[in-house]
């Protein structure tokens, strides 16, 4: 079963929502899921270079907004991530990780890929819109730096990536994680897994 996932890796709740993905594929050892991560922009004006962290919540949230406040309930559905926002001292660009996770997938390196572009920004506090992270990424993850790197320096599937995202909000999808199961059953948000596979089950009896 395909099941494409929408995502931005600076969202904390799709980095939620993929390991919930991870966990169901451990719920559902029957179901053979072909795991596809798409990408979606949170936000789709961000400067090339990224914005001071703190000036982005600011002006999306009011200069007053209590950031530690507001996290508190995705904290709370977090799991063993260890999400340090603290760490993280720039909001990037997500283009060029949404391209390295679109390559990734011709070496069936996606998820492995995904899970470390999360852990880099949510964990290490790494800025994962420069080029240098992301071909460290790709070298965890078995890609070929130089060509990585390469691909990162020119415009290789800038407008493959912006349309696929353009596709997303033309779909109504305004928020993610979220999830389309057999290009059937949509689901929204960061579910419990025993949603998720609900979703599943739905999906392989509509296809049946």
């Amino acid at each position: 079963m395909q099941l494409d996932v929408i995502i931005d890796v600076v969202c904390p709740w799709c980095y939620i929502g993929k390991r919930r993905v991870d966990a169901l594929r451990e719920a559902a050892p029957n179901i053979d899921f072909k795991v596809i991560y798409r990408p979606f922009f949170l936000a789709p004006n961000m400067p090339k270079e990224g914005k001071d962290r703190r000036q982005h919540f600011a002006e999306k949230f009011g200069p007053d907004a209590d950031l530690k406040k507001m996290s508190e309930g995705l904290l709370s559905q977090a799991g063993d991530i260890d999400f340090q926002f603290d760490r993280i001292e720039r909001v990037p660009n997500t283009m060029d990780a949404h391209r390295l996770i679109a390559w990734s997938a011709n070496e069936n390196a996606q998820e492995a890929v995904v899970e470390a572009v999360f852990q880099a920004y949510f964990t290490d506090g790494r800025d994962i819109g420069d080029a240098h992270v992301l071909t460290d990424i790709a070298a965890q993850a078995g890609l070929q730096t130089d060509v990585v790197k390469d691909l990162l320096a020119s415009e290789q599937d800038v407008d493959r990536i912006s349309a696929a995202a353009m596709q997303a909000t033309g779909m109504g999808i305004q928020g993610v994680p979220f999830y389309i199961f057999a290009g059937a059953v949509g689901l929204s948000g960061a579910q419990p897994v025993e949603v998720l596979l609900q979703a599943a089950e739905k999906a392989g009896q509509a296809a049946a």
